[in-house]
């Protein structure tokens, strides 16, 4: 009973941990943006830039 307590509280740590470390780490160190637009879509011209479709999203060659 004691080293499942212990247990818990140990996972309950680490996850809380990550969420609110993740969540710093976004908002304040790498000022991650939801309204980012990468150069494949401000540049797009259907050659060299172009984003992926959503059927090849872990493509690595460009699509045709």
């Amino acid at each position: 009973m004691n080293a499942l307590f212990l247990a818990v509280i140990g996972v309950a740590m680490i996850l809380g941990g990550y969420l609110l470390y993740s969540r710093y780490l976004g908002s304040r160190i790498y000022k991650l943006n939801a309204s980012f637009r990468t150069p494949a879509h401000t540049l797009e011209d259907g050659v060299d830039y172009a984003p992926p479709t959503s059927t090849c999203s872990g493509c690595t060659t460009s699509p045709p």
